[in-house]
């Protein structure tokens, strides 16, 4: 039998009291060699349980037999004779352990003695551990070792702020080693406080000191009571769902000079992917910000993470000593002194922020409805002084930062949409979510403003929050909602009425699978039953993570109008900021007013991609239409073919219409007023759009429409007012509101009025409104 002071730093008692002391339970390790085992002694009597840890023994060659026992030097004061009994029953114990596991590792290898049965406890706490609590002498040492090094650290920072008798709050103590840590100041009274019965328990079973208590109770229960001259709270503010509210209780329970020292863990080691009763993730960039929304000042340090077969090096550093990816835990250590006053915002000046945006693609890359929203958005952002970038996924291969048209880029590479669509929550993205936190760390944004989420994985939007970002969602669509990327029923362009086009009416995992599967692939009963339960799992698994996400990381909901919200609200429950604010038109117009000139053949007009989406179809069948076709008109199509079989039908309508109808191909922004001002009806007959700029570039240029009731159109687009209105998909209907247009020039002249005598936004107006939003959003952080 020998003794070792090596390790003598890990134990929670500078000495150990007299007693009747036996062993209760020992745990046997190995780590790089060595085999170290602790221990838990208890008195029956006195009923009471000490922890001693990292004693040693060296086994014999074939390691299976105990050669010598080396304690702590902790019990060498002890009594040689109980030391003697000590060291047979270890070695004893050590023998069983060693008989029935072949292998000992870093994981604990435990065994009781009869002891157990006059200490219940152990048996309810090795069956009800939920919160996990770790407890003293049954934990392997990353996670025994490290919370006795965190307490270490508080303990020195404590000595060295406060060097007289002080009050000290341990908040969720847990089974009390910290606060018997900090409690070996015997000038010091120090309440360890938690809501677990058991862990309780156990720390007052553990506890041999007057002048250290516990007490089964939660912080709101002592809030406001002003008593403590610290208050500590290590790894607890990730297991509350209201940060602010915690922070605001725990200051309460301080003197006016008192101070916090708290910890927070890692997301990428500790987050809610990995631990149950986490609710809410923290990074470095989170901590920071949190912290200095309330205090002037104050201290920040780390630990860093440690490898299993190297747990004896935890302790407290500052940040630059570090590799930040290695950082496992942070701490602030803040005096209520410092405090901010509490400020109104609204007198102050607001600050530029930094806003990165979040689209599938940007215009000129792509001349499409999100690229060119997202845009406008950036550019008229930049213009009025914020600084601004865009993640996009414009081609596959490696990350990479770019300006496009004088625009920040940072292009990563789009996620197989149809293979990974189902299997994303289930998959571990941390590689991809890596070149997300490169971009963050890179531009460091104040707000995130997501536009679409197509070819990218929701979870960025975790990501974000993690690191303290404040997200606004623009709904342009609701492509991580949907399989087929927009919401109609059984095929994308059915009509499933005589009226038009029913839509689906919302998600549910089973209606959502029985959408996506075909049934071409189904063979059979059990087959069926087998795949579509399968699909069904996985699609319930995404709609509620991703209604999670809406819930609880998303800071505000932007729609663009009523009816697009109304529908998406089928799909996300409601969120506590929601806005509706119209997407503007940039520059002026020029509606032109006057009597619409006798005589004058009407000029119909298609902009937009030739696309099965748009419609196309659906305006070819209907002016092909021989009771039209007799009728004096012309209809230019302006537009990139986007499939093939759409080229042929428009070729074929140019062709039957005798000089009628023309085809124009592609156009740019450049050309645009020419169009608009030789348009005299826009047609836009869409099976699906969220708001349609297209009909606002009509109306604002005084032009009525001809348009599908879907959403966005039917909000602005009033029936023989501005323009008519048919139902989604229907052909014939479009064809008879040509007809009536045609036959009764008067209607024509009215709509024409209409039109010019609607408000359409201006891209102005919404950057004013979306400006309002992301300071709203951000409260005191912008001032």
């Amino acid at each position: 039998m020998q003794f070792s002071s090596e390790f003598t730093q890990y134990q929670l008692y500078p000495k150990l009291p007299e007693g009747n002391w036996q062993i209760l339970c020992l745990n046997l390790k190995q780590i790089g060699g060595r085999y170290f085992f602790d221990l838990l002694l208890a008195d029956a009597v006195r009923h009471k349980v000490i922890p001693v840890l990292l004693n040693q023994c060296k086994l014999s060659e074939n390691e299976v037999a105990v050669q010598e026992i080396v304690f702590d030097s902790l019990l060498a004061a002890w009594d040689q004779p109980l030391l003697n009994e000590l060291c047979q029953q270890a070695c004893s114990l050590i023998d069983r352990v060693l008989t029935d596991n072949q292998t000992i590792d870093w994981h604990p290898h435990i065994v009781f003695t009869e002891l157990k049965n006059q200490f219940p406890l152990f048996n309810e706490m090795s069956n009800n551990n939920h919160h996990r609590r770790a407890v003293m002498g049954l934990e392997n040492y990353s996670n025994g070792l490290k919370p006795i090094a965190m307490y270490q650290g508080v303990k020195q920072i404590i000595n060295q702020l406060k060097n007289y008798p002080i009050a000290i709050l341990d908040c969720a103590c847990g089974s009390g080693a910290g606060s018997l840590i900090l409690g070996s100041n015997q000038e010091h009274q120090v309440t360890g406080v938690d809501m677990d019965r058991d862990a309780v328990e156990f720390a007052n079973l553990i506890n041999t000191y007057d002048h250290v208590k516990f007490v089964q109770s939660n912080l709101a229960d002592l809030a406001g009571t002003g008593q403590f001259d610290v208050a500590v709270s290590l790894e607890t503010m990730e297991h509350v769902a209201d940060p602010d509210g915690f922070l605001s209780n725990l200051l309460s329970t301080l003197k006016d000079d008192g101070i916090i020292i708290m910890s927070l863990p890692e997301a990428r080691f500790h987050g809610m992917e990995y631990n149950s009763d986490h609710l809410t993730n923290w990074t470095g960039h989170k901590v920071k910000k949190f912290f200095s929304k309330y205090f002037t000042h104050y201290r920040f340090l780390v630990m860093e993470c440690r490898d299993v077969n190297d747990p004896f090096h935890y302790a407290l550093v500052a940040e630059e000593d570090v590799d930040k990816w290695q950082i496992e835990n942070y701490f602030i250590v803040a005096d209520k002194k410092d405090l901010k006053p509490k400020i109104n915002t609204n007198q102050l000046s607001r600050k530029p922020l930094k806003i990165l945006f979040v689209a599938h693609n940007i215009y000129p890359l792509e001349k499409s409805g999100v690229p060119i929203v997202t845009y406008n958005e950036a550019t008229a952002l930049q213009k009025k002084g914020h600084q601004v970038a865009v993640i996009i996924t414009q081609a596959a291969g490696q990350a990479e930062k770019f300006r496009s048209d004088g625009i920040l880029t940072y292009n990563i590479p789009p996620l197989d949409y149809v293979e990974r669509f189902l299997d994303d929550f289930f998959l571990n993205r941390r590689q991809y979510l890596a070149t997300i936190e490169a971009i963050i760390n890179d531009f460091q944004p104040d707000i995130v403003h997501i536009n679409n989420l197509l070819f990218i994985s929701p979870k960025v939007m975790q990501l974000f929050s993690d690191y303290g970002i404040k997200i606004v969602r623009e709904m342009h669509d609701i492509v991580e909602f949907c399989f087929r990327g927009f919401p109609t029923v059984d095929s994308p362009f059915s009509v499933r009425n005589e009226t038009g086009l029913e839509m689906c009416r919302g998600p549910a995992p089973e209606k959502c699978s029985k959408c996506v599967l075909p049934q071409k692939h189904i063979a059979n009963d059990k087959q069926s039953i087998k795949v579509k339960a399968f699909v069904t799992g996985k699609f319930f698994a995404r709609l509620n993570y991703l209604n999670y996400l809406y819930d609880h990381v998303v800071d505000a909901l932007v729609f663009m109008c009523d009816s697009w919200k109304n529908y998406v609200h089928q799909f996300i429950r409601g969120n506590q900021r929601e806005y509706v604010i119209p997407l503007g038109l940039a520059g002026e117009k020029q509606a032109t007013g006057g009597l619409y000139p006798q005589g004058k053949v009407p000029n119909f007009v298609y902009i937009g991609s030739i696309s099965s989406l748009k419609g196309v179809d659906l305006l070819c069948q209907a002016f092909q239409d021989q009771n039209v076709l007799t009728e004096g008109f012309t209809l230019n199509i302006y537009g990139q073919v986007r499939e093939q079989y759409l080229e042929e039908m428009v070729n074929g309508l140019v062709q039957f219409a005798g000089g009628k109808v023309n085809c124009h191909g592609p156009f740019g922004a450049e050309d645009l007023p020419a169009i608009m001002q030789s348009a005299d009806i826009g047609i836009v007959p869409s099976y699906f759009e969220t708001y349609c700029l297209t009909v606002r570039e009509f109306l604002s240029w005084g032009k009525p429409v001809i348009a599908a009731a879907t959403y966005g159109i039917k909000d602005i687009i009033q029936h023989d007012v501005n323009g008519m209105l048919f139902p989604v998909g229907n052909w014939q209907k479009l064809r008879e509101q040509v007809a009536r247009l045609l036959k009764d020039r008067e209607l024509l002249e009215r709509l024409r009025v209409g039109a010019m005598n609607t408000k359409v936004a201006t891209l102005a107006e919404q950057i004013a409104q979306l400006e309002q939003v992301y300071y709203e959003v951000l409260g005191h952080e912008t001032v």
